[in-house]
C-alpha cells in the first residue's frame, strides 16, 4: 500500500496545494492502491515540502518525483501513447504552469484580499496565540519567493497579463478536445487542470480568478479532470 503524505483539503479541493492535487490525480491514473494521509507541518521531513509518497518506508518526495518513481519502481507509463512531439508538449506545458502561472497564483492568493481566507485555512491548526505570529512568518517566506522568482517584483496588472498568456497557451492546445493531449487524460492534465482549479478556488473574488472564470472552455476542461482524475474515496 503507498500512502501519500499531503496538506488537507482546501476550498473544495482535495488539498490546498495543486501540487499535492497533482499528486493524487497521478496515482489515480496510474491505477495505483494508495491512501492519503493528511501532515499540517512537513518541516521535519527532508524538503520540508509535501507532497512526499511513502513507499513501505521510502519517502519520495515532490510531485515529480512521485511521478517517476511510479514510472521506475512500479512500471507505470503515463504518456506511453504519445508521440515524442506530445511529450515534449507536455513536459513543456507543466512547466510553464507549475514554474511560472504558480508564482502568479501565489501572490494573488497572499499578497491581496484572499490572505486573511488563506490564513484562516491553512493555520487553522496552529494555537491561537501562536497564529499571527506563525502565518506571518510563513507569509513573508512565501513572497520572498514569488519575489525571487520574479512574478512577485512585478505590479499586479502586469503579473495578470503574463498569466493570460499562459491561459492563451493552454486554450489553443487544448482546442475542441476532451484533455490536452487526447481523448483520454495524461499526466499534463494531472498538473494543469488541479493548478486551474486552485485559482478558481480561491475563497474570495481576485483578478486571477476572474481571468481563469471568464474562459468557459478551460473551466469545463478542469471539472473534467477533476470528474476524471480526483480522489473518490480517498477525498
Amino acid at each position: 500500500m503507498l500512502t501519500l503524505l499531503t496538506y488537507a483539503e482546501a476550498f473544495g479541493e482535495p488539498s490546498g496545494s495543486p501540487f499535492c492535487v497533482k499528486a493524487m490525480a497521478l496515482m489515480n491514473l496510474a491505477n495505483a492502491d494508495w491512501v492519503r494521509k493528511d501532515i499540517e507541518n512537513p518541516s521535519k521531513f527532508p524538503t520540508g515540502k509535501l507532497p512526499i509518497l511513502d513507499d513501505g518506508g521510502r519517502l519520495i518526495p515532490d510531485s515529480d518525483g512521485i511521478r517517476r518513481h511510479l514510472e521506475t519502481a512500479h512500471g507505470v507509463t503515463f504518456d506511453g501513447e504519445l508521440s515524442p512531439a506530445s511529450q515534449a508538449l507536455s513536459h513543456a506545458l507543466q512547466r510553464m504552469l507549475e514554474e511560472h502561472f504558480y508564482f502568479v497564483l501565489l501572490k494573488d492568493r497572499w499578497e491581496g484580499p484572499a490572505w486573511p481566507h488563506i490564513r484562516a485555512v491553512y493555520f487553522n491548526g496552529v494555537p491561537g496565540v501562536l497564529r499571527p505570529i506563525v502565518s506571518g512568518m510563513v507569509r513573508k517566506s512565501v513572497m520572498r519567493n514569488v519575489a525571487g522568482q520574479g512574478i512577485g517584483r512585478m505590479e499586479p496588472a502586469a503579473a495578470l497579463e503574463r498569466a493570460g498568456r499562459d491561459l492563451d497557451a493552454v486554450e489553443k492546445v487544448l482546442g475542441d478536445g476532451a484533455f490536452l493531449l487526447g481523448d483520454a487524460p495524461s499526466a499534463v492534465d494531472c498538473t494543469v487542470g488541479p493548478m486551474l482549479r486552485a485559482a478558481l478556488g480561491t475563497p474570495v473574488d481576485t483578478p486571477l480568478k476572474a481571468l481563469v472564470a471568464e474562459r468557459a472552455d478551460l473551466v469545463a476542461y478542469a471539472a473534467r479532470v477533476a470528474d476524471r482524475l480526483y480522489p473518490k474515496a480517498n477525498a
